[in-house]
């Protein structure tokens, strides 16, 4: 028997289609029998088949259908019922003859499945198609090798109604829509499919907290349900590192890659279910089976690419594990990977451990920070939220504080080559220290690790577990040269943080301080430079730049999802020009910057209704493409775009009482052109008001607010507009305080005196065009409220007596202004007044200073030439001059005058003499107290013999009494009268 190559013609309304395929001739020829039958994630139905004729297999493969893709088409597809069965069309068609065909076929179906029918249709004659007449026939419908056997309990059967070819001629499938065309088909017991790979597996590599994770069954990340409740966050300390950066908690696991987040049912942000569906729509197929294309590498990213597992191992190591089993599952030979963030690091460590095994066809590095990012030292420094509205900034910047992968992601010495100083410093010393001038220090790569681990205390293993991480052959490592076909998207149009500037300063008792200036923003994703994300040996006609986007979204936005799965797919999705390009000159920023020094809180809302910024409940948003919103230590630094023509409705509240700073930057270019500043403006808890932003240099900036809600809202104006040049300026002025008068012991002075206030704006030698100069002065004396003026000189009389406290500091026109300072004078201008009174113990008179500021105790006393004198901290002084008469058993000591600061104090009516003698053994005998006063009063108090007789006059009439014992009658000079009690 030979092959013969037959027709099979199928007839329609409309005409008919032809195509060949290989058959054995036979006389008693079988249906055609389906051996395969699987149903995919999208509903779609292949079937696998052979013929039979006369027990010879053959199945199809290079003719007729094209059984490594088989026949396709929906369930919906499936008659209930048989059919006529086909007609043989050719002289040599199963030696028939083109007048005989099969007919009057026997259909038999059971509803045994949920998926349909099972039916067996049986050729019951062969008839001559001319005349119709029948030829042979059989009312059992087994004129051919009966199929049934092949069918077992859990087998499928259906009927395929009309019929899908392939046509060698063009490749296309086509369908014919008549009935007559009919045959049966059965399933065998389920055997998989041959594996036949089309499309080259994908895996995601999902970056920092791509990955869910847990506690036992306690959801850690990211559960935003309980980020919404608890404050603090704390929930999450089992994500910490120990210094050591070993985990903290051991039971921390790993979930699946974050798909997207929702929280009441509303989607917060998606990160990779967009890139998931789009791949999907490709006809990616996740799952465990051999046909599955799409895979996702779900990590621990807190270890980050240079940290290491309890057993040694690494990320880097676990992914090369992952592309093996895929291959394995497969039967693939490659991969292609799209790496996201922290996610490329751990590619590029995988290539470079695997460079002549790495199975990786194409590679896509999404916004990958190759030798780092600045916003990572932020992270360390202060804490962030991730784009997460409730997750609290204190709780990521504890947590992360020995986290590898923190580290992993900070400024390489790779990004300090290219880029310069990513940290600057400025220390302002000791307040009220003028002696030392301010310092302004842009730190070198070495400087930056002491930065980071001794002057903020953080992890020096981790540190050097990321430099030995980035050597300058892993940043600028070309996998290229492993046989990898790279592609990079990186964003370039949203502001991002390009360099911390820290401020320092101690206080008069040596305390430091840390605050913080306004960062510098550069092009980038948000969160990555583009001068990291583009340190990457790469062909140029596979760099692409996403125009709009921030990094944590970058894998399923408009533009970049499309492109990713164009580069992997081959697919033509084409996204738009304006969100996706390869022109780095479009990569700048245009908009507005706007720094808020607290007590205040911004929030923008665009003509969209997107928003940026603090929620009214706390939470941190941002809704807003290619903006920005950073907090540091309390004050808010916010970037809109204005590329496109954006218009904002800038918000803002006061969140407590004193003065805030706003100013409002132009940058074109990636270059600040101007600024507005709004220096030192009244601040209440209940103020509100609004930022109404420039658009034009006719236009300025204007803040309208209401400092209460009964209060008519006032329109005020930019305090100072810098240039380009002066908005680089950010150092405070320094300004220093002098008193004039007349001064006793230090800081007391004894007459009124002139505070002047002079402030100086500090010039940077080779930067003379970036001072920007002294504004103001504010000042706030005795606690009576802050004032401002104007200038750079101010002095300020003060004549009132008591302890004056003067709080100043100065403000130059770029906003800048230095820590508060604090002078403490006294002013008193009132001599001291004195207590006599006898002393029996050192037989003599006392002398005690009174005085109305200083303290008794740091009066100073003196005698000379029977003269006493009694001196204040200012230098006034009282000085009582007596006359003394001594004899061999007594004394007698007489007032002769009173000064007070040298002038003479008329007596007038005051006498005092005070006499007193001693007998044997040292023991009083007599003393004599004799007073009186310009008031007309006086007093005798005469000791002896163990009693003490007081005669004498006061306002209520004479009196005379006797006490026994001893009475000391104590005298007050008091504004040169004398006053007594006893």
């Amino acid at each position: 028997m030979k092959n013969k190559i037959i027709i099979f013609c199928i007839f329609s309304i409309c005409g008919f289609l032809i195509f060949p395929v290989i058959s054995h001739a036979s006389s008693n020829p079988t249906l055609l029998r389906i051996l395969n039958y699987y149903q995919d994630s999208n509903g779609r139905i292949t079937f696998k088949w052979q013929e039979d004729y006369d027990g010879f297999a053959l199945a199809h493969a290079a003719y007729g259908f094209d059984d490594s893709v088989g026949i396709q088409l929906g369930g919906a597809d499936f008659p209930s019922n048989g059919g006529e069965g086909f007609y043989p069309d050719s002289p040599d068609n199963f030696d028939l003859g083109s007048d005989k065909a099969f007919t009057n076929f026997l259909t038999t179906c059971n509803e045994l499945t949920a998926t349909g029918r099972i039916c067996i249709s049986q050729p019951k004659a062969l008839i001559n198609r001319n005349d119709n007449s029948v030829i042979v026939s059989n009312s059992s419908g087994l004129l051919y090798t009966d199929v049934s056997s092949y069918v077992n309990a859990g087998g499928l059967l259906h009927t395929i109604k009309g019929g899908i070819f392939h046509v060698l001629s063009d490749g296309n499938y086509r369908i014919s829509n008549t009935n007559q065309f009919n045959f049966g088909d059965a399933e065998l017991a389920y055997i998989p499919p041959p594996v036949v790979v089309t499309k080259t597996p994908v895996l995601i590599v999902p970056g920092l907290i791509g990955t869910g994770l847990k506690n036992s069954s306690d959801l850690l990340w990211a559960d935003l349900g309980r980020m919404f409740t608890d404050i603090s966050d704390s929930f999450i300390d089992p994500l910490g590192f120990n210094k050591d950066v070993t985990s903290s908690d051991s039971g921390v696991s790993i979930l699946n890659i974050i798909g997207s987040e929702k929280f009441s049912g509303i989607t917060l942000f998606d990160y990779t279910d967009g890139l998931i569906t789009e791949f999907k729509n490709q006809g990616y197929v996740e799952g465990v089976g051999s046909t599955a294309t799409l895979f996702t590498f779900p990590y621990d990213w807190r270890y980050g690419a240079s940290g290491k597992y309890p057993n040694n191992s690494t990320n880097s190591n676990l992914l090369a594990q992952k592309i093996q089993d895929i291959m394995t599952q497969t039967g693939s030979n490659k991969v292609d990977i799209v790496a996201h963030s922290e996610g490329g690091l751990i590619v590029k460590k995988y290539v470079m451990d695997h460079v002549a095994d790495n199975h990786i066809g194409k590679a896509i590095f999404v916004g990958v920070p190759n030798t780092g990012a600045p916003k990572a030292v932020k992270v360390l420094l202060q804490g962030d939220n991730f784009g997460i509205p409730w997750l609290a900034q204190d709780e990521i910047k504890k947590i992360t504080a020995n986290m590898p992968v923190a580290y992993d992601l900070s400024p390489s010495q790779q990004y300090y080559n290219t880029k310069g100083s990513f940290v600057e410093v400025i220390d302002e010393g000791t307040i009220g220290d003028t002696t030392t001038p301010h310092t302004d220090k842009n730190l070198t790569y070495n400087e930056f690790k002491s930065y980071l681990t001794l002057d903020h205390a953080l992890n020096s293993i981790a540190l050097t577990g990321a430099e030995n991480l980035h050597t300058q052959n892993f940043d600028n490592f070309d996998l290229r040269t492993a046989g990898v076909d790279l592609y990079s998207i990186d964003g370039c149009k949203a502001a991002t943080v390009g360099k911390i500037i820290e401020d320092r300063y101690k206080n008069v008792l040596g305390n430091s301080f840390v605050d913080y200036k306004k960062p510098t923003f550069a092009p980038g994703d948000g969160t990555v430079p583009l001068e990291s994300a583009t340190n990457l040996p790469i062909n140029d006609s596979n760099k692409f730049y996403l125009l709009a986007g921030d990094h944590s979204s970058m894998l399923s936005h408009d533009g970049s999802r499309q492109e990713i799965v164009d580069i992997i797919s081959g697919s033509a999705l084409n996204p738009k020009p304006s969100l996706i390009s390869q022109d780095i000159t479009k990569c700048n920023l245009h908009g507005k910057a706007i720094s808020v020094f607290s007590p205040v809180n911004i929030f923008a809302t665009d003509q969209f209704g997107n928003q940026l910024g603090i929620a009214s409940d706390g939470s941190i948003v941002n809704q807003i493409p290619n903006a920005d919103f950073e907090i540091l230590n309390g004050h808010k630094f916010m970037y809109l775009p204005t590329d496109d023509g954006q218009t904002y409705n800038v918000q803002m509240n006061g969140t407590d009482t004193g003065t805030f700073t706003l100013d409002s930057q132009d940058i074109d270019n990636s270059q600040v052109t101007s600024t507005e500043v709004f220096s030192d403006i009244p601040v209440t808890k209940d103020l509100t008001g609004q930022i109404n932003l420039s658009n034009s240099t006719n236009t300025p900036t204007t803040l309208v607010v209401q400092q209460t809600p009964t209060d008519p809202p006032s329109t005020i104006l930019p305090t100072a507009v810098v240039d380009s040049n002066q908005s680089q300026d950010i150092l405070a002025p320094i300004s220093t305080a002098t008193i004039a008068g007349t001064q006793g012991q230090h800081n007391f002075y004894k007459s009124n005196v002139t505070v002047t206030i002079t402030a100086l704006d500090q010039v940077v030698v080779g930067q003379e065009n970036q001072t920007s100069g002294v504004l103001s002065i504010s000042y706030n004396i005795d606690n009576v409220g802050m004032q401002k003026a104007t200038g750079s000189t101010l002095t300020l009389p003060v004549s009132s007596e008591g302890v004056h406290v003067v709080t100043f500091f100065s403000t130059d026109d770029a906003g800048n202004h230095e820590q508060q300072k604090t002078i403490t004078f006294t002013i008193d201008k009132t001599a001291p007044e004195a207590l006599v009174q006898f002393d029996s113990v050192a037989k003599n008179l006392k002398f005690i200073g009174q005085d109305a500021i200083s303290a008794s105790t740091l009066l100073l006393i003196s005698s000379q030439n029977n003269t006493i004198t009694i001196a204040d901290q200012a230098g006034n002084n009282i000085a009582i001059s007596l006359a003394y008469n001594t004899s061999r058993t007594s004394t007698s000591a007489v007032l002769k005058s009173i000064q007070y600061n040298g002038v003479l104090a008329p007596l007038g009516k005051n006498q005092l003499t005070f006499s007193w003698a001693y007998g044997k053994n040292n023991v009083l005998n007599t003393l004599s107290q004799s007073v009186a006063n310009n008031n007309g009063y006086n007093i005798l108090a005469s000791y002896s013999a163990g009693k003490t007789k007081i005669t004498g006059k006061d306002s209520t009439g004479k009196f005379s009494k006797t006490i026994n014992g001893l009475v000391i009658v104590k005298v007050k000079i008091q504004n040169g009268n004398l006053q007594w009690s006893y």
